[in-house]
């Protein structure tokens, strides 16, 4: 269960990465891609633990480190330290000169959620 669960997530960041989805935009809309990401994240996290899911920080293609990043820092009861990963990461995409429009996404949802940085 734990391999098709995680597989599953896997493949649809694939796919939202594909289709040009970024997950600062579809996580401020909470539009379908991020309800269907999000239950996925939460089936993830009941079923193996938050620091299961964290080990996603570890995938760099799809933007699957991203998705996890914002799964954490808007969806889940996470700890302190997790955040702050979760914080670093975002900030690691939203200077990325190879993926100008997801850089330009990240940045306007850190000026929007984090001001002060």
């Amino acid at each position: 269960m734990k391999e098709k669960i995680t597989s599953q997530y896997l493949l649809v960041c694939k796919e939202y990465y594909k289709n040009g989805v970024i997950p600062a935009i579809s996580l401020q809309n909470r539009d379908e891609n991020y309800n269907e990401i999000r239950e996925l994240a939460l089936q993830i996290i009941r079923e193996n633990g938050i620091m299961f899911f964290s080990d996603f920080f570890q995938e760099g293609q799809y933007l699957v480190q991203l998705w996890t990043a914002h799964l954490i820092m808007e969806d889940i009861n996470a700890s302190d330290e997790l955040k702050r990963s979760s914080l670093l990461i975002i900030q690691d995409y939203s200077d990325n000169p190879l993926v100008p429009k997801v850089s330009e996404a990240e940045n306007l949802w850190l000026k929007k959620f984090y001001p002060s940085l």
